[in-house]
């Protein structure tokens, strides 16, 4: 590395931290296997903790949290016991070398369970992969052992677009259809079960509760993580082979409500895994018409049970043999509801628009939106979507038009219903948006 390029990143690097101190730098962000194969890797932290550092002249320069890349292997059967393994080595060598990096935080920011994300796999079309996230962030929330004291991050890396004709079976979040036989040619998202998943975790709130994801199942392929807030206990259960299908044995749990929740509400959510089929019993197409958009958009990846009382001392949960998902959400619901805020529109195409708000103060016992849309010739608003909504946004399409004045609500597990925003109007595909409050 030249005098000038050291300068130019030196300066960068002091100058974002006189500019913000709460800003955190972190390496290498490499694999960072034994020593003779990932030779950069070690010799940037070895700088780092040895070396000189250019302007203060003094051994060490400032590193926050170590970070490295460590995956399940190459083969299609991605093996979570490998990958946990594979991550220990990787920090125990690094405690042992640098014993200054002790108390740093980790980062493993590629941690998927197969290398290779355009290597068409179906797991990852159906809840096998999502399964075998929860089991993963089970591993290390509970995990005994000290290398993973300081672990804060387990990131998938699923930033991809898919090519054709692998819609659903790579490494992304979202199947994505190029419309190109059409004038104005636009892209179709459909959500895949992993991205459902990441939904249903952003309602997790509170404290993570130790309690052994093995200790009363006594299976690795069942399992659960418990959190808790004052206002919300939640649990959330899986069951997984890896990427392999299960053909095991059910489990039921037995949960005792805490003593701050008895008298209030729970329901219980299961993900779902059906676009893929389906789109494959529309005859797996490439350019998705208006209507197998609108059927794919309408697919339900989430259900919940209707809202019940907790009068009883225990509530049972019943994982049944194959790879899934389900969350337990227990709820006191003394918290206030307020309506979402900021309604915009996004254009897609002719009779298409995806519709995103922000929500500022989201309840712990937060189930749904219900989006609500008054068509130019009608009186009345009608809800939209049948489903539930865990995100911020919402794809719509619809025979009869997708222009008019819409408002949206949050509601929690209760039934209970905010006051709905302001009205927004959607005008025209040339994205004209107006309030009408």
């Amino acid at each position: 590395m030249s005098t000038s390029v050291e300068l130019e990143f030196y300066s960068l690097f002091l100058g974002v931290h006189d500019a913000d101190p709460n800003v955190r730098f972190g390496a290498p962000g490499g694999s960072c296997r034994l020593t003779r194969f990932s030779k950069l890797c070690w010799a940037l932290i070895d700088h780092v903790t040895r070396g000189r550092n250019y302007f203060s002249g003094r051994t060490g320069t400032r590193l926050d949290y170590f970070s490295f890349h460590s995956k399940g292997g190459k083969q299609s059967e991605g093996n979570s016991t490998i990958l946990y393994f594979n991550e220990k080595l990787i920090i125990g060598n690094l405690y042992r070398k640098y014993k200054t990096l002790r108390n740093i935080s980790i980062y493993n920011d590629e941690s998927d369970p197969v290398t290779g994300w355009s290597k068409p796999l179906e797991f990852r079309a159906d809840t096998r992969y999502p399964a075998m996230v929860v089991k993963l962030l089970a591993k290390h929330l509970l995990s005994q052992d000290k290398e993973f004291s300081k672990f804060v991050m387990s990131s998938n890396d699923n930033a991809f677009i898919n090519y054709a004709p692998h819609y659903f079976t790579q490494r992304t979040l979202f199947a994505t259809f190029l419309v190109n036989n059409t004038q104005h040619q636009y892209a179709v998202l459909v959500q895949k079960p992993i991205f459902s998943l990441i939904a249903m975790l952003s309602q997790v709130r509170g404290r993570i509760l130790p309690t052994s994801f093995l200790r009363r199942s006594g299976n690795q392929a069942h399992g659960f993580i418990e959190t808790f807030s004052s206002h919300q206990h939640m649990i959330t259960f899986w069951t997984s082979n890896d990427t392999r299908h299960c053909n095991g044995s059910s489990m039921t749990y037995s949960i005792k409500p805490p003593i701050s929740m008895r008298l209030g509400w729970y329901v219980i959510r299961k993900l779902h895994n059906p676009a893929y089929e389906i789109w494959k019993q529309l005859g797996a197409p490439g350019n998705l018409s208006r209507l197998q958009t609108e059927i794919l958009w309408n697919v339900t990846s989430v259900t919940s049970s209707k809202p019940a009382r907790i009068t009883t001392d225990t509530i049972q949960i019943t994982m049944d043999g194959r790879e899934g998902v389900k969350q337990l959400l227990m709820c006191n619901g003394y918290e206030e509801l307020t309506p979402p805020k900021n309604m915009t529109f996004h254009h897609i195409a002719e009779d298409m628009v995806l519709i995103s708000w922000s929500d500022e103060a989201i309840s712990d016992c937060f189930q749904s939106y219900e989006l609500q849309l008054r068509r130019r010739a009608a009186k009345d608003f009608i809800t939209v979507n049948n489903n539930i909504v865990l995100t911020r946004f919402y794809q719509y399409t619809s025979m009869f038009g997708v222009c008019g004045d819409y408002r949206i609500a949050s509601q929690n597990i209760l039934g209970q219903i905010s006051k709905f925003s302001e009205t927004f109007r959607y005008v025209s595909q040339l994205v004209s948006i107006t309030s009408t409050a």
